[in-house]
């Protein structure tokens, strides 16, 4: 019953964020765009992301298939991971809002493309990508399973590292100075204070 329960709100934490990415990808539809860098290898490594996030753990869910790689924790692990879990679905959506119009999946940027530092921007550069680190580190503690578990590292890791310099490049040449000096006041996915 634990498990079905915490499946459930899995999936049900994995659609919301869909709806709020289609919601969002929507309205930004109405804007003019005016810078696209997003490579073949951008949308390749973002796409290879719902193996981690959603096929791998679906498996787990409704198959056998994987069975040969579960390990067993204390069943409290799973709640542990369900906390960290919808965390990350909160921080991913509040950032999503705060970056309103500037928010996109790919990088693009928009005619009136605004940089936003306040809310969550205010202490981290990347707050959606700590969230997905979060959610990385969720899944194995509610899954229990050596692939559906490690599969978001596995993928997330490599399009974050991929990513991240291409995006903060772009955001240099659109915002020079003004990003320049938002980049002495923050980190990229760590809180100033939090020294790691």
């Amino acid at each position: 019953m634990i498990n079905k329960t915490i499946n459930i709100l899995y999936i049900l934490g994995f659609i919301i964020i869909c709806i709020a990415r289609y919601v969002q990808s929507r309205a930004n539809k109405m804007n003019q765009l005016v810078v696209f860098k997003s490579s073949l290898l951008d949308r390749l490594l973002l796409s290879l992301n719902s193996f981690g996030y959603i096929i791998f753990p679906i498996l787990v869910m409704i198959t056998n298939y994987l069975n040969f790689a579960n390990y067993r924790l204390w069943i409290g692990f799973k709640f542990i991971g369900l906390i960290l879990y919808l965390t990350a679905i909160y921080i991913i959506i509040k950032a999503q809002i705060q970056l309103n119009h500037s928010w996109s999946p790919w990088l693009e940027l928009y005619k009136g493309h605004k940089l936003v530092g306040h809310g969550l921007f205010k202490y981290i550069r990347h707050p959606i990508y700590a969230a997905h680190f979060l959610w990385a580190f969720a899944l194995p503690l509610i899954f229990h399973n050596w692939i559906a578990g490690f599969a978001l590292f596995v993928t997330f890791l490599p399009f974050y590292l991929y990513r991240v310099r291409r995006e903060e490049k772009m955001l240099l040449e659109y915002f020079p100075n003004e990003y320049r000096l938002y980049m002495q006041r923050t980190n990229r996915i760590f809180p100033s204070w939090w020294h790691f």
